[in-house]
């Protein structure tokens, strides 16, 4: 994989192909209680930065209760400037929503592009309900 830098898309595919040098980690959530949702995330470092995958699967009890946020696996730099894109699937309509994902004092804030852009909530960008997905990859410096 060639270098990334802050910014840089990178896909589910280049983290995959990462293999056995990823670690498994598990982030800590602020208004999302998991319940019996399972997650699956890990990160791997490359010198000063960090590519990180993050997978939450809906459970019937996977819950929110206001504007979402997620630990990063490592600290990043407070000067950086990095943004990645979400997917958010509707496992009942088979339809997938996009958002973005943004650093906000020091996690990941969920947003939906759907009209209008919000904060992902209960509601938001759909109801959400057992098997819906969200999922992102990120890359970022390291603090």
């Amino acid at each position: 994989m060639a270098d990334r830098y802050a910014g840089d898309r990178i896909l589910a595919d280049d983290i995959a192909a990462l293999g056995s040098t990823l670690i498994a980690f598990t982030p800590t959530w602020t208004n999302l209680t998991v319940g019996n949702g399972t997650q699956d995330c890990a990160y791997r470092t490359r010198g000063a930065w960090v590519d990180a995958r993050y997978l939450l699967t809906w459970g019937s009890t996977t819950s929110i209760s206001g504007i979402v946020t997620a630990t990063l696996p490592v600290a990043a730099l407070a000067s950086a400037v990095f943004i990645a894109t979400a997917v958010y699937r509707d496992s009942s309509a088979s339809t997938q929503y996009h958002g973005l994902v943004s650093p906000s004092g020091g996690a990941l804030r969920l947003m939906t592009f759907a009209s209008p852009r919000a904060d992902i909530s209960s509601s938001a960008p759909f109801t959400w309900a057992t098997s819906d997905t969200m999922g992102w990859c990120i890359t970022y410096p390291i603090a």
